[in-house]
């Protein structure tokens, strides 16, 4: 899962540093314009996913809805870091 998230994390990184992409969400953009640099992408990616898993495991008792909530954070990381992965490569055709 966390992973995936990277994997988002780093696709975005590339398209923005060196396809002239832009960032479209708000703390993204905020922590590039205080560090300069889209790579806070990965430590932010990092925390609020171990957190995100964390609360998952804590909080909720049927198995079948920890694992359907861990799918749907999945999902989250992987479908845009794809979506990103194919725009760059169509992009250059």
């Amino acid at each position: 899962i966390v992973l995936a998230h990277l994997f988002d994390a780093s696709t975005t990184y590339v398209a923005v540093e060196y396809f002239n992409y832009y960032e479209q969400h708000v703390l993204p953009n905020a922590l590039n314009q205080l560090f300069d640099t889209y790579l806070t992408l990965f430590p932010m990616k990092i925390i609020v996913i171990v957190a995100v898993l964390y609360i998952i495991d804590q909080y909720f008792d049927d198995l079948t809805i920890k694992n359907l909530l861990k799918l749907t954070v999945f999902v989250l990381g992987l479908a845009p870091g794809l979506r990103n992965i194919l725009t760059m490569a169509l992009a250059t055709i």
